[in-house]
């Protein structure tokens, strides 16, 4: 299995178990919980269900953001999502002129632009994220 299968196969596992997880919580409304990073329940455990938020990772799908018009992604450098952002882009979708939106793209995985660009006579690579700043588009975070 490559990388890449291997990435989106996680990526879809973790997405299924987050939506099931929230289902599963709001179905259970009446029940009583404790603290976000509470300890095991210690009154009757029919009533309460114990869980810790504090070592999970959550991952969101940005809304369909506008195009940046800032030049912050042009660039081979694997943390600059971390370093615009303060978080890691796990995939990403762009929105191209037509109105049409590429597949996923998964950093360092399936995202170095086919197009290199020149300057003063040398060719340059780019990922595919450098088109936020002309582009619409919507990622996602894990945290």
């Amino acid at each position: 299995m490559n990388k890449l299968s291997l990435f989106a196969f996680f990526l879809l596992i973790v997405l299924t178990f987050s939506s099931s997880f929230k289902k599963k919580s709001l179905e259970q409304t009446s029940v009583a919980v404790e603290s976000e990073t509470s300890a095991p329940c210690t009154d009757d455990p029919t009533n309460c269900i114990p869980y810790w938020l504090d070592n999970q990772v959550v991952c969101t799908t940005s809304a369909v953001l506008p195009p940046l018009k800032k030049d912050l992604w042009t660039t081979l450098d694997a943390n600059i999502d971390i370093q615009n952002l303060g978080v890691r882009v796990m995939a990403y979708k762009i929105q191209w002129f037509d109105g049409s939106w590429s597949d996923w793209y998964f950093p360092g995985v399936n995202d170095l632009d086919s197009k290199s660009y020149t300057v003063s006579g040398k060719k340059y690579l780019k990922r595919v994220w450098a088109y936020f700043v002309d582009h619409s588009h919507i990622y996602v975070t894990c945290k």
